[in-house]
């Protein structure tokens, strides 16, 4: 049986290593930023949130390369 071979595409991954990068900044923006000067949310939790953008997107940030 032969084994299965699937090409990578590299615009793919570039889109997904750019889309990471955005989400992370994205998410460092919120902690820095937003955290404390807006009232519809609890601080918390924008700040839960943000951490949680930032891990998540920057493990998938390292799981592609």
């Amino acid at each position: 049986m032969q084994p299965i071979n699937i090409p990578l595409s590299k615009k793919k991954i570039v889109l997904l290593i750019v889309g990471s990068i955005l989400f992370v900044v994205a998410g460092i923006w919120m902690f820095v930023f937003k955290a404390n000067h807006q009232t519809h949310y609890n601080p918390l939790f924008i700040k839960i949130v943000s951490i949680a953008s930032v891990v998540f997107f920057g493990a998938s940030w390292f799981l592609v390369l």
